[in-house]
């Protein structure tokens, strides 16, 4: 008798979601679905049933909840794109002069902003998704995933920002806007957790001013770079923003 032919089963967002999270190893451990949560601010039950393909669920994915988990995931460019395209995610396509919509395949868009630096970033400063101009500019900040702790723990930042100081200040000092007004957020809680045994970080946040915009587009980087930079709310997810900074000629 001739072997039947085994069925090549379609691949499904629950099954990569699994395995991504399986082999991303925290300090030596496989990391759960609760640490996944903390790390994307997205509550375990609903990773849970992402994992399990629960039908309603992966008929109204929420785009931002994916760009958080992929992230915590440390997704390469490639995996982004193809989670997406298993999620069945569908874009309504921008209009006039408009910033186009970061649906589907955010780092596809992100990517056609080269040579400008582009990173896409949530209110907690974590950098969902980026070019490859941005990421050559700030050595170290993929790896690590977030502009606050690539401040504090990267010592390669200050190399790198002329004006590191200012930065640093500007950038803790949102966070602490984002501490009154959600203080309970389980990735506020993490990110305080570990940024408080940085004395440096400590003595910024403990000043009472809160700065939320930039005074100046000008940001100086090493090698007598001068960047206009410029932060453009999400059309559509509350929270993200993105960052896009130019060459000044």
């Amino acid at each position: 008798m001739t072997a039947a032919t085994p069925i090549l089963a379609a691949p499904t967002l629950a099954d990569f979601l699994r395995c991504a999270r399986l082999r991303r190893n925290i300090d030596n451990d496989v990391l759960s679905q609760k640490k996944l949560a903390v790390l994307s601010n997205v509550s375990a039950p609903y990773i849970n049933l992402l994992e399990n393909n629960t039908p309603n669920v992966r008929k109204r994915p929420s785009r931002q909840k994916f760009a958080q988990i992929f992230c915590a995931l440390s997704l390469t460019p490639e995996e982004i794109a193809h989670a997406y395209t298993l999620a069945e995610i569908k874009l309504p396509e921008p209009e006039g002069n408009t910033l186009p919509i970061f649906d589907r395949r955010e780092q596809a868009y992100i990517d056609q902003l080269n040579p400008s630096l582009a990173g896409l970033v949530n209110e907690y400063w974590d950098v969902l998704v980026s070019n490859a101009s941005y990421r050559d500019s700030f050595p170290g900040l993929a790896g690590i995933g977030n502009i606050l702790l690539w401040f504090f723990e990267e010592e390669s930042s200050q190399d790198v920002m002329m004006e590191w100081e200012l930065e640093a200040e500007l950038t803790v000092s949102w966070l602490r806007s984002r501490t009154a007004l959600t203080p309970n957020n389980p990735r506020l809680l993490a990110l305080f957790e570990r940024l408080s045994q940085n004395e440096t970080f400590m003595k910024m946040y403990s000043k009472t001013g809160i700065v939320t915009d930039r005074s100046s587009p000008v940001m100086l980087l090493n090698g007598s770079r001068i960047l206009n930079v410029r932060l453009f709310p999400h059309p559509s997810e509350k929270g993200l923003l993105l960052f896009l900074a130019t060459e000044a000629s």
